[in-house]
C-alpha cells in the first residue's frame, strides 16, 4: 500500500468536522468532505488533492484494500479545486460503467442528485484545470457558495 493510500486510511478514519488545522503540505492537502447524508449529515470523509500529481483516491476502503463506494448526500469544497466522483474505482474511465460528476470549490452541495445516483468509489481533485483528467465529466454539479459553518 502506498503511503498517500495509508495516509488517506488514516485521515478518512477520522470523524471530519470543522476544523481549523486542515492537512497543507507541499504536496497533499485536504480540500473538503463528502458526507453520506443531505445537508451535511451522516457519516463524514475528508477529501484530498495531491499537489504533485493527479491522484485517484478510493472512497470506503474495505478488507480487501479495495473500494467499497459510499453514498455521497453532501459535498463540501472549500478551496479552489475541481473535483470529479467516480461510479468506479479507477478515474479514468476505462471501466464500461465508470460516469463520473464534477463540482469546483469552493463550494457546496448541500443534496447530491445525479442521473446516476449517488453511490461512488473513487475520486480525484486537481487545482489544475479540467483539461488535467483523463476525460470529460458526465455532469457538472451546481455548487453553492462555501458556508464553513455548515461542517466543513
Amino acid at each position: 500500500m502506498r503511503f498517500t493510500q495509508v495516509l488517506f486510511c488514516l485521515v478518512g478514519a477520522a470523524v471530519a468536522a470543522p476544523h481549523s488545522g486542515m492537512i497543507d503540505t507541499a504536496e497533499l492537502r485536504d480540500v473538503g468532505t463528502i458526507h453520506t447524508e443531505a445537508n451535511y449529515q451522516g457519516v463524514s470523509q475528508f477529501i484530498l488533492e495531491n499537489r504533485k500529481d493527479l491522484q485517484c483516491y478510493p472512497i470506503n476502503v474495505g478488507m480487501n484494500d479495495k473500494a467499497q463506494g459510499m453514498h455521497i448526500g453532501a459535498v463540501q469544497i472549500c478551496q479552489n479545486v475541481h473535483c470529479r466522483f467516480y461510479t468506479g474505482d479507477k478515474c479514468d474511465g476505462s471501466e464500461g460503467d465508470d460516469w463520473c460528476a464534477e463540482a469546483s470549490g469552493p463550494g457546496d452541495i448541500p443534496d447530491l442528485k445525479t442521473p446516476a445516483g449517488n453511490l461512488f468509489k473513487s475520486y480525484a481533485c486537481t487545482e489544475g484545470g479540467v483539461g488535467s483528467f483523463a476525460r470529460p465529466a458526465n455532469i457538472i454539479l451546481e455548487t453553492v457558495p462555501h458556508d464553513a459553518s455548515a461542517g466543513m
